[in-house]
């Protein structure tokens, strides 16, 4: 290969999904072998839990062959261009109500939008990141405890988003159309410095 792609690496893990040790806790300190590992029993599952829900018939999996062809027109077609700077800053959010927060975050960094503090690095070079956690400071602003109980909604979004730096323009469905929404769609869609977040 060529050596100068990875000048630095030493070794690298190629990684599939496999059976997982049911007595080790910490991963890096396992030393059974895969094959013991897939022998040992595998734990029960946990009560009220779900992996990985079935997507509705409707919607369409980013990583299947449709979803694939569908992906491959719209950059051909120009109407791809929010992916690249959302992709760049995604994340997931860190509490289950905090689907708000976690979309949030990403606009706000791949708008580029300074918070103007320091995100978690005290004792690092200070990087000035969003995070989910950074978006509640000010008075009239929901407190993170009231998030984390209730979660947010459209407006409580936009609140907070145009409290820390955004600009905001947002849509009801009740006052607006069908037409309307699919032209905010289309022309979000060729644009890289402006993103659509819907609540459904």
């Amino acid at each position: 290969g060529n050596s100068t792609l990875f000048p630095s690496t030493k070794t690298f893990c190629i990684m599939a999904a496999a059976a997982r040790c049911v007595s080790c806790k910490v991963r890096a300190t396992c030393s059974l072998s895969s094959k013991a590992a897939a022998a040992a029993p595998r734990p029960a599952l946990p009560e009220q839990s779900v992996f990985r829900r079935p997507l509705p018939t409707t919607l369409v999996r980013f990583a299947s062959r449709t979803g694939k062809r569908m992906f491959s027109e719209a950059l051909r077609d120009g109407t791809a261009e929010p992916y690249f700077p959302l992709s760049e800053q995604y994340v997931t959010q860190q509490e289950i109500s905090f689907c708000a927060l976690g979309s949030l975050t990403m606009v706000m960094n791949a708008l580029g939008v300074d918070p103007r503090r320091r995100w978690r690095d005290e004792s690092g070079p200070g990087w000035r990141w969003w995070d989910d956690e950074m978006f509640t400071e000010g008075a009239c602003l929901p407190s993170l405890d009231d998030l984390r109980r209730e979660g947010a909604g459209l407006a409580e979004f936009a609140v907070l988003a145009a409290a820390n730096g955004a600009a905001v323009n947002s849509q009801h469905a009740e006052a607006s159309s069908e037409r309307s929404f699919r032209k905010a769609l289309a022309a979000a869609a060729r644009l890289s410095d402006s993103f659509v977040v819907v609540n459904f």
